[in-house]
């Protein structure tokens, strides 16, 4: 009887093996605030069996065979390179026919060519170029035989010596090209359950590493950080913002923030609440604000200026003794229209930290020298200093957030010695219950980053809102 259930189980174990479907996997990729993307290619790696594999956009499928004796497939379909995104220099691989001369050719994306090869195959099989770029971005390759033309992109985020092209081996062994189909099929050995590890790359930037272990057919979403794609352009399904009193702001994303592209000119909250106008004497605990047309701006660029109270609003007025009323990290609307807040430190690091993981943003590539991508290109005043705010302006704004030096005053006294946001934040010192400072952000025509300090809160400052969507970091 034993060896009659042994008998069976090795029977159904035998069934279920012979049952084993292949897994197929559906890839496509979104930025962390829910925008989906295009790849540019997909890294797939089987971490037990050690060996990984690459797709390219078209291709969003992939499809895995079960079992440990498949061998390497030996068609190419369409044109492999290795790596793409790449620094300066990648390699080609492309399946040719003999017989007919082939063309290879590099354009940017205004067709102009940067780069032209030839070859005259003799025999059909694989024939390798390398590639040299100088200049980071997006380009074309096309190869072009017998009336017949396959493209890809090429993700340049280095420099190379030149632009060139060159031909660097021929593989006799492989089939003929074919053209590139919707579906991917792996040459490589699979089992249910493996660890597989996957990465999407789009535009020089990669995805979070997805670790998974497939079982079945499913479909994965790879998850990229805050990729500098659309920064500078209005923010996805909030292109424009309009407050109380009708006024229109455009906004503008800078990673994955979605910030007012404007100072706010608002005299009412968004409930309908006026705010007064302030005089000679400011205050600490009066909602108000100022106009100074002095700073030679209009209005749309400079924005009204308030002081604290005026910003945060709601914040009460308490006792030495209690604890701070607002938890840090809590988002403050205050002076903001519906669905934004008045952003705290943390979200002013979280930009700049952004800015700093992509050195198109910094002045010779200098962490922290973030300052330029961040001012307007006019409005400020001259620094003879390389990297400041003030050289060279028209280096400025390559972020798009186009902060202008609208000053600052208190009361009727005017300064304009830069650019002042405030926060919501505030170090906890209070004089006979009410909040005497507050943090704000500084930028000015001499310095080269936007760095945070504490101001006294009777001054009257510019503000920017941040929409509440992006306070989930």
């Amino acid at each position: 009887m034993k060896q009659f259930i042994l008998f069976l189980s090795l029977v159904w174990c035998c069934l279920s093996l012979a049952a084993q479907s292949d897994v197929t996997l559906t890839f496509s990729c979104q930025t962390e605030d829910g925008n989906y993307i295009q790849p540019d290619s997909i890294v797939i790696q089987n971490v037990d069996r050690e060996w990984s594999d690459r797709i390219f956009y078209p291709d969003t499928v992939y499809q895995l065979i079960v079992g440990t004796d498949v061998h390497e497939n030996e068609k190419i379909d369409g044109i492999a390179v290795s790596p793409n995104p790449f620094r300066g220099e990648t390699n080609v691989h492309f399946a040719l026919e003999g017989g007919e001369n082939v063309l290879v050719e590099v354009v940017d994306f205004s067709g102009h060519p940067l780069a032209t090869a030839t070859a005259a195959p003799n025999e059909p099989g694989i024939y390798s170029f390398r590639v040299a770029l100088s200049k980071n971005g997006v380009y074309l390759l096309s190869v072009k035989q017998a009336g017949k033309t396959t493209t890809t992109k090429l993700v340049n985020v280095g420099k190379g010596g030149g632009d060139a092209l060159k031909l660097q081996n021929f593989t006799a062994e492989f089939g003929k090209a074919e053209a590139s189909s919707d579906k991917a099929i792996s040459p490589y050995p699979f089992q249910l359950g493996d660890e597989m590890i996957f990465n999407g790359y789009a535009s020089g930037e990669v995805s979070k590493a997805t670790v998974y272990h497939p079982f079945e057919n499913d479909s994965i979403t790879l998850v990229f950080g805050c990729p500098y794609l659309g920064d500078g352009l209005p923010c996805q399904n909030t292109p424009t913002v309009t407050d109380y009193d009708g006024n229109i702001y455009t906004t503008v994303k800078v990673g994955c923030q979605c910030w007012l592209k404007e100072n706010l000119r608002t005299t009412h909250y968004a409930d309908g609440t006026e705010i007064s106008l302030g005089g000679d004497v400011a205050s600490t605990t009066e909602p108000q604000y100022w106009s100074q047309p002095g700073c030679h701006l209009e209005l749309q660029d400079r924005g009204y200026l308030y002081n604290w109270v005026a910003v945060v609003k709601d914040l009460p007025i308490f006792d030495e003794e209690d604890t701070l009323d607002t938890p840090p990290g809590t988002p403050v609307q205050g002076i903001c229209p519906n669905g934004w807040h008045v952003p705290s430190i943390a979200d002013g690091d979280r930009m700049f930290d952004y800015l700093d993981t992509h050195t198109e943003y910094l002045c010779n590539g200098w962490l922290g020298q973030n300052g330029k991508a961040l001012a307007s290109q006019t409005g400020w005043p001259y620094s003879y200093y390389t990297c400041t705010v003030g050289h060279d302006t028209l280096a400025n704004n390559t972020t798009g957030f186009s902060l202008f030096s609208a000053g600052y005053c208190v009361g009727s006294t005017y300064d304009n010695a830069g650019a002042f946001l405030w926060t919501s934040d505030y170090p906890g010192i209070y004089v006979l219950g009410v909040h005497e400072r507050a943090y704000a952000l500084r930028l000015s025509s001499a310095q080269a980053s936007m760095y945070s300090f504490v101001a006294g809160a009777w001054t009257a400052m510019a503000v920017r809102c941040l929409r509440d969507e992006d306070i989930q970091w």
